[in-house]
């Protein structure tokens, strides 16, 4: 099952009754909520539908141009844990660059997650260096499940 609300506005109303059908599905398979803004609390219920759903395997969670910011992707690295079904997350363009390299660490010890694409998120930031070295750290990392990595337009010196 297919689940797309793309470039629309999400209330935290709206998103009750999609945790409601994220919790209650049993073949959701496809979540694209690209060009939606997101407030925290909307990314909150989000992901505790998505954790709440153990029957879900293998989903692809499309959060691209979400305007996730800094405190969405802290948010969701401190919630990457309890989210096993999700095996493609994409958070292209989030404006978040402060947490990008804590999001990287919390996938250290996600051993779900095999696409990842974080491009157009490197535009602000300031310490490159390290992000590389977590990236690159987690890429090497003997578990590490990704399969497919987007960072275009990352300006990064690999």
């Amino acid at each position: 099952t297919k689940f797309s609300v793309n470039k629309n506005n999400v209330s935290s109303s709206y998103c009750n009754k999609v945790n409601r059908f994220i919790v209650t599905c049993q073949d959701l398979n496809h979540i694209d909520l690209s060009g939606c803004k997101m407030p925290l609390d909307v990314l909150k219920l989000l992901i505790s539908g998505l954790s709440d759903n153990i029957l879900l395997t293998e989903v692809y969670l499309n959060l691209a141009s979400c305007e996730l910011g800094i405190s969405g992707l802290r948010q969701l690295a401190s919630q990457l844990p309890s989210l096993t079904n999700v095996t493609s997350l994409i958070l292209k363009n989030n404006e978040g660059e402060g947490e990008l390299t804590t999001l990287l660490a919390a996938l250290h010890s996600h051993k779900g997650v095999k696409h990842l694409d974080i491009s157009e998120n490197f535009n602000k930031l300031k310490d490159k260096s390290n992000f590389v070295k977590t990236l690159i750290s987690l890429i090497e990392s003997e578990g590490s499940t990704i399969q497919s990595l987007n960072i275009s337009k990352s300006e990064a010196e690999i």
